[in-house]
């Protein structure tokens, strides 16, 4: 299980299971410290570089579930779209967009 599968910086993610009666949401979440200004500053590289660790290991096992499901899956970062995955696949704005400048942010890119 993911959430077992290390040790995280916060805690592990948490799962959403919501039905309105006619639409089933699933969803989770994973809490992160920002790197964003004026905090960025104040967040060891280290801590930065384990969350992003963390999000690529969500990613990965999303792209897992959405190839063998043949589902799409909507993915946000603080209320903000920042991609999605389907059919297995993450498009660019996870894979550059999201990942690709947060290592480049990290100078591991």
């Amino acid at each position: 299980m993911l959430s077992e599968s290390r040790t995280w910086v916060i805690g592990p993610p948490t799962l959403a299971d919501e039905n309105d009666g006619d639409v089933r949401w699933i969803g989770g979440s994973l809490e992160i410290y920002t790197a964003l200004p004026p905090f960025g500053a104040d967040l060891p590289k280290e801590v930065d570089r384990r969350h992003l660790e963390e999000v690529t290991a969500i990613v990965d096992a999303m792209t897992k579930l959405s190839r063998q499901n043949d589902l799409e899956i909507s993915c946000t970062l603080d209320q903000t779209y920042v991609g999605r995955i389907k059919s297995g696949k993450p498009d660019s704005l996870i894979e550059v967009g999201l990942l690709g400048e947060w290592k480049k942010a990290l100078g591991i890119a």
